[in-house]
């Protein structure tokens, strides 16, 4: 399994042990999620209405702003797809389980380099996560209440 480039975060075995939990927990399927930084606050205010999903999503965006902001000068944090270092600005992606009740899930940032064409962002994502499941594909969900896989 690819470690994340120059991840000082965690080591190898560590990294691999929480992918495995991710993967173990959403039997293959996850949900992306996409927050550009004006979104943040409007997610807070979600969570705090008591929306489901912005509560899952509220600890790992808030934990990778914190980690980006607190990374020491010299090991900085560094984007999920490119390896850039981070600053303020970043976008923050969420993968989680796709069920009513995820416990785990993974979040990583990106650069603003690789956010620059909005057209792009999410592109960008699913390379950064193509790196811990190069072989999962992406699927579009037209109709989310009915069918089967």
């Amino acid at each position: 399994m690819k470690v994340p480039r120059k991840t000082s975060a965690c080591l190898a075995d560590d990294w691999a042990e929480s992918v495995r939990r991710v993967h173990e927990e959403s039997c293959g399927l996850m949900q992306l999620h996409i927050i550009p930084p004006q979104d943040v606050l409007p997610l807070i205010a979600s969570a705090m209405a008591g929306n489901a999903l912005a509560g899952s999503l509220l600890n790992p965006v808030v934990d990778t702003i914190k980690r980006v902001q607190t990374a020491a000068p010299a090991a900085p944090a560094e984007c999920g797809n490119c390896g850039r270092s981070l600053h303020g600005g970043a976008v923050i992606c969420v993968a989680l389980p796709d069920r009513p009740d995820p416990t785990k899930g993974m979040a990583f940032a990106l650069c603003r380099a690789c956010t620059s064409d909005a057209t792009e962002v999410e592109a960008r994502a699913v390379e950064a996560l193509r790196c811990l499941w190069p072989n999962g594909r992406l699927i579009e969900v037209t109709h989310p209440q009915g069918g089967v896989a």
